[in-house]
């Protein structure tokens, strides 16, 4: 998928284990171009250890030996879609857009890396969201 001069990352994963407090995904394959996160993500409930705002959950990567030391990527945040989230990922000195779409029963999770890009304004990134639906 690619928008403009934007490279647009397709990341699916399907649901590995469900616990009260987090969910752990895997990788299942990525769509135009290279893996930009984990074979193993965690979405986990946002308990309150930041200063965060208008999200409930966390996206982590297991990029070390456990999940404590992982990087901590974004806060879901809300759309007007209750499957839809984005966020963003600071990468090599770049700010990368991601959208996160669940499927109904949130085992399968598609994650749309943008890769270099996060929009300047809110009327670009609502138009974004506005596109994708639910998987």
């Amino acid at each position: 998928m690619e928008t403009g001069n934007v490279t647009i990352i397709r990341h699916l994963f399907h649901e590995l284990k469900a616990l009260k407090v987090y969910t752990t995904y895997q990788l299942k394959y990525v769509e135009n171009g290279t893996n930009q996160l984990t074979e193993i993500i965690r979405i986990e409930d946002y308990r309150g250890y930041s200063r965060g705002k208008g999200f409930n959950q966390y996206f982590r990567l297991y990029s070390s030996s456990n999940w404590k030391t992982g990087e901590q990527v974004t806060g879901l945040k809300f759309t007007k879609n209750e499957n839809i989230f984005f966020g963003d990922r600071v990468h090599n000195g770049k700010k990368n857009l991601l959208i996160f779409s669940f499927s109904n029963n949130r085992k399968t999770l598609i994650i749309d890396y943008f890769k270099g890009f996060y929009p300047a304004n809110n009327e670009t990134l609502k138009r974004l969201l506005n596109a994708h639906f639910t998987v």
